[in-house]
């Protein structure tokens, strides 16, 4: 069998002799694979037979976009559709064979496993979090530096420092990985995930000064690498239209700094100040003009109510049922009494006769 690393176009050369036949060489045979790790396979085939006369060839393999390692996160749903065809190196007289294809599938059932997985940069780790679909289900996390060489596959390790907390799991690196692309393994019992990291870190924090008529901003880089350069992009808006800035730097160790010019606009804009102001004043006028009416109309809205215990203590003392008068009971006035004269019917044969009543 012929050896063939599925990220590595490896051409192989023969110079045997056959005679020259069809217009198209034949193709590799026998296919077959192997998974060197969780992220490295081997691809093995037969050399093909009937070559043309004193034909040597070369091997080419597809698709282009097969890079050092196979992530389960890039492959289509049934997995990576492997091809190899031969190529004419010289002597052959005729077109490149059609594709020899293998499929070929994660070494375990693929699964999703998590959601938000997301690493955060720092100066002597990298933490690592995600959300895990099912909390019941125990994961391992390893990772390595991605390659396909003996050295990079023998680097896989399994992430130690785990944690949980309520919603979230994860996990602290131990490595500095800011410059380096990293392989990751999320693996339970019954399936696996494989991709690869994408980190954060965490924003400078940004110090806002005035000098004259510009403002001063400074931030210091973050201390994650020595190998990286950092580009900010600086977000602000100018008239109420939003501007973003580009910045390179490429000092790691020490200030940057980076002046604006503060200029003052005299447009008739209400600001936030005035409209506080405004407000106040509207809301005090209003506390006062209510106490000037309550006041004034005390009497009307709350008027006096005798003391009941006043009323009875005078009846005790006094031993009767008459209540005297007091200057704050109310005293009714007299009516005046009209009197009233009744006068007998004239006509006394009537069974029925009417009282009449003259007021005088």
């Amino acid at each position: 069998h012929l050896e063939y690393q599925h990220s590595f176009g490896l051409f192989l050369k023969y110079a045997k002799c056959y005679p020259f036949g069809f217009c198209r060489l034949p193709p590799p045979t026998e296919l077959s694979h192997k998974w060197l790790d969780p992220f490295t396979v081997n691809v093995y085939w037969r050399k093909p037979s009937q070559l043309p006369d004193c034909c040597d060839v070369q091997y080419r393999h597809g698709p282009h976009n097969v890079g050092d390692t196979l992530l389960t996160d890039e492959a289509g749903s049934s997995g990576w559709n492997i091809t190899v065809r031969t190529e004419e190196l010289q002597n052959c007289g005729k077109s490149a064979s059609a594709p020899a294809s293998i499929i070929i599938d994660a070494p375990q059932p693929r699964a999703q496993l998590v959601t938000d997985f997301k690493c955060l940069y720092r100066a002597d780790k990298t933490n690592c979090s995600w959300i895990p679909c099912d909390p019941a289900v125990n994961l391992t996390l390893s990772y390595r530096i991605c390659g396909r060489s003996a050295e990079s596959r023998q680097q896989l390790q399994e992430c130690k420092q785990s944690y949980h907390h309520p919603g979230r799991h994860g996990c602290y690196l131990s490595a500095d990985f800011v410059s380096k692309d990293v392989c990751m393994l999320l693996r339970s019992n019954a399936s696996m995930r494989t991709f690869k990291l994408q980190g954060a870190v965490d924003p400078p924090k940004l110090h806002v000064s005035v000098e004259g008529d510009k403002l001063n901003l400074s931030w210091t880089p973050p201390e994650v690498s020595n190998d990286c350069s950092w580009t900010y992009t600086l977000c602000y808006s100018k008239c109420d239209e939003r501007e973003v800035l580009l910045i390179e730097s490429l000092t790691l160790s020490c200030t940057t700094m980076i002046f604006f010019s503060a200029v003052v606009v005299n447009e008739p804009r209400v600001s936030v100040t005035a409209m506080a102001i405004a407000v106040s004043l509207v809301l005090s006028v209003g506390v006062l003009l209510a106490c000037y009416c309550f006041r004034r109309h005390r009497a009307v809205l709350f008027p006096a109510i005798p003391d009941p215990s006043a009323i009875l203590k005078d009846m005790m003392m006094s031993g009767s049922t008459e209540i005297k008068a007091s200057a704050n009971f109310y005293t009714p006035v007299p009516e005046a009494i009209q009197p009233c004269k009744i006068m007998r019917p004239l006509l006394s044969l009537q069974l029925n006769y009417m009282t009449v009543c003259l007021c005088i």
